[in-house]
């Protein structure tokens, strides 16, 4: 029927452009993709994303270079480019909006998926503002991995920290650390999993929030300072102030 099963959990592409070449090879048939969509989540609870996604996949061994035409359509061709033969698997978001617990990150995603359904997001070129833009604090250039499930989402980025809150400055020391810690699951987070050749390790309290939190760190506030661990936290009200 097209329908969307309701019971569906991930990754939604829709109104894309897909090409797609088929390949004969001496051990079966592999395929070069290439597409380009709306992308959703569906079936997360409490986490939306927004933005265009690029889907690119080369099983084919060979390098590719062919320009589809839809018979019958006046659309431009669909282009299939790969310039290797190197196998390629990608699924990104590119300037995309993650919005969790009412806050928004921005920036670029790539999503894999464990053998247990759990989608993971490698995110890099993250930014969030916490505050009203005058007084408040930003995260740039953040990047890390955030777990998604059918629960919500869970994960911690390393970024670039900036308090714009009047009198107030913020002085790292060397062994300082800045990072956006994300849970909005109803429960404890304590999970091991392997990104690449690293070995992460999430330990976050319940959710559901969005926090910046700086360790080793000092503030000078009105010419005192204070040196510690702090956690920077944005609320809404029942009123939605």
């Amino acid at each position: 029927s097209g329908e969307i099963n309701p019971l569906a959990t991930g990754v939604l592409l829709t109104d894309a452009t897909i090409g797609l070449v088929k390949v004969e090879t001496g051990t079966g048939t592999e395929y070069a993709l290439q597409a380009v969509g709306t992308v959703q989540f569906i079936g997360i609870e409490g986490v939306t994303i927004s933005g265009t996604a690029v889907v690119a996949v080369n099983t084919t061994g060979m390098a590719i270079n062919e320009s589809l035409e839809i018979e019958g359509s006046s659309a431009d061709p669909v282009a299939v480019v790969f310039e290797t033969a190197d196998r390629v698997t990608k699924f990104q978001a590119l300037n995309a909006n993650l919005t969790v617990a009412d806050q928004t990150l921005m920036g670029s995603f790539s999503f894999d998926q464990s053998s247990d359904g759990t989608l993971r997001l490698a995110a890099t070129e993250v930014s969030l503002t916490l505050g009203d833009g005058t007084n408040g604090i930003s995260v740039t250039n953040a990047s890390g991995t955030l777990l998604v499930n059918p629960a919500g989402a869970a994960g911690q980025l390393q970024g670039t920290v900036e308090l714009t809150f009047p009198d107030m400055d913020i002085a790292p020391e060397a062994t300082a650390t800045f990072a956006i810690s994300v849970n909005t699951m109803r429960a404890p987070v304590n999970e091991t999993f392997t990104v690449g050749d690293e070995t992460l390790t999430l330990d976050l309290s319940v959710g559901p929030f969005v926090r910046v939190e700086a360790t080793n760190v000092t503030l000078a506030i009105a010419g005192q300072s204070l040196s510690g661990n702090f956690a920077f936290e944005q609320s809404t009200n029942t009123d939605g102030s």
